[in-house]
């Protein structure tokens, strides 16, 4: 006899239902009212409510309204999430997550995970997009509310996804690092922002179902995806480089990283968080403990096939065809002039591979009209190297499943930069991603992150 599918088997069905309810918060800042850049606003996520759960990835805002003082300067194209450096999740001294350099990281992740169809409708309302341009909005003296989420955050990236408990014995302190006026914007203005609010939407469960609930669950125990940073300035001329990289891990699962001339960091006239190149990098790996990854050196030349190829594959869709890179290629953006429409793009440029001077990080380009166009000189580029197991992947298994980086095993960036490095340097910004263990401490009821 076959076996029959589950849609005929008519003994298992729903046969209770349970009781919850949702609610909503509007949670002011504990630390002002007014924030300027380089500032710092810190929430409370409450505690001590045995009885709620938060969706930290869907049902966690951060309302933002800014303001800036200069009408025309320019954000770049991960939006207001440019105006955050570090975001931080502590909870009685002791910090659950933790990351620096969030805006460069979100503007990287954004090229190649975000679609351009997000970009232009809901990332432009709520965030400040522009698209699948190599910008951000140009901003105005009014007003103007962003809602960010706390992308990268480890809360937010929990695998399998699960809800934060509410009841450990104290609240968890959001803090946010605004970053630089000339950081965050392109152009000679400053910013500000008032009145910011943490939104957040509870899950409340009554005593009933609580009570079924704690049957099945004898702890409360979640793996994370957790991004680490670091950074290394390479001075200019340099052909070779041999990086120590200090992520000690149990399961290091890939490593990102970008390449910034040293200029364009601080350069209130730059794209300082994407305004990326090659730096004239021409192959690159991993060493860990001895061993090389891959084996083979990657090579940055040409199109950027093979660089590419490995971003994709790091971020496991290398074999995905509905998905796109629509922000890493793009390389034109409107003009902006009254009554013209855009025309043809009929210079179409290749952002990913911008090298040497070339990477200007100046303009976003020009419409490419009947006349011609200007491309942008902004480039895309981003490389990274899989450490992680094809068996099992970060969005479908809670196994750990990368390389074991801890109890002194060292992990080296090699590189080659053939021409030798630009004129000024570059500055390179790496992203490990782990997974990790945030458990809540029987003895303490408090979270605890194991790596």
């Amino acid at each position: 006899m076959s076996k029959l599918g589950d849609k005929l088997n008519f003994n298992v069905m729903k046969n209770s239902a349970s009781e919850t309810r949702s609610l909503s918060q509007a949670i002011p800042p504990r630390s002002g009212v007014t924030f300027n850049p380089q500032q710092v606003i810190e929430f409370e996520i409450p505690g001590n409510r045995p009885f709620e759960f938060l969706d930290v990835n869907n049902n966690l805002k951060i309302k933002l309204p800014v303001t800036c003082d200069n009408a025309g300067d320019i954000l770049d194209r991960c939006g207001a999430c440019g105006f955050v450096n570090k975001w931080e999740f502590i909870q009685n001294g002791v910090v659950i997550s933790s990351l620096p350099r969030a805006n460069v990281l979100i503007t990287a992740l954004s090229d190649f995970q975000m679609s351009k169809e997000y970009k232009t409708s809901a990332g432009r309302l709520l965030e400040g997009m522009e698209g699948d341009y190599l910008r951000g909005e140009i901003v105005t003296a009014a007003e103007r509310i962003y809602y960010l989420s706390c992308l990268g955050c480890d809360l937010a990236m929990t695998t399998p996804h699960r809800m934060l408990y509410l009841g450990s014995s104290g609240p968890i302190t959001i803090r946010l690092t605004l970053e630089s006026a000339a950081v965050a914007l392109v152009g000679a203005g400053s910013y500000a922002v008032n009145r910011p609010e943490l939104l957040i939407q509870s899950t409340f469960l009554p005593k009933d179902t609580m009570d079924q609930l704690s049957q099945f669950v004898k702890s409360y125990s979640v793996l994370c995806n957790s991004y680490d940073h670091m950074s290394a300035v390479i001075p200019q001329g340099t052909t070779n480089s041999h990086i120590k990289l200090s992520f000690a891990k149990a399961s290091l699962e890939r490593v990102l990283f970008t390449i910034r001339p040293s200029s364009h960091t601080t350069g209130a006239a730059k794209f300082s968080l994407g305004s990326r190149c090659t730096g004239n990098l021409s192959s690159y790996q991993l060493e860990v403990a001895g061993v090389d990854y891959p084996q083979t050196a990657i090579k940055v030349e040409g199109s950027g096939a093979d660089s590419l190829y490995h971003v994709l594959q790091a971020d496991n869709v290398a074999s995905n065809y509905g998905h796109g890179v629509q922000g890493l290629m793009n390389s034109f953006t409107p003009s902006g002039t009254a009554g013209v429409s855009p025309g043809p793009q009929t210079q179409k440029s290749n952002p990913y591979i911008v090298v040497g001077a070339a990477a200007d990080g100046s303009s976003a380009g020009a419409t490419a009209e009947a006349a011609g166009g200007t491309a942008s000189n902004i480039g895309t580029f981003v490389g990274a190297v899989n450490l992680e197991s094809s068996l099992v992947t970060s969005q479908n298994s809670p196994l750990y499943s990368g390389v074991n980086t801890k109890n002194g095993v060292d992990v080296y960036f090699k590189c080659e930069w053939g021409a030798g490095v630009i004129a000024g340097g570059v500055t390179i910004d790496f992203f490990a991603l782990s997974t990790e263990l945030v458990h809540l401490d029987e003895a303490t009821n408090l979270w605890v992150k194991k790596n």
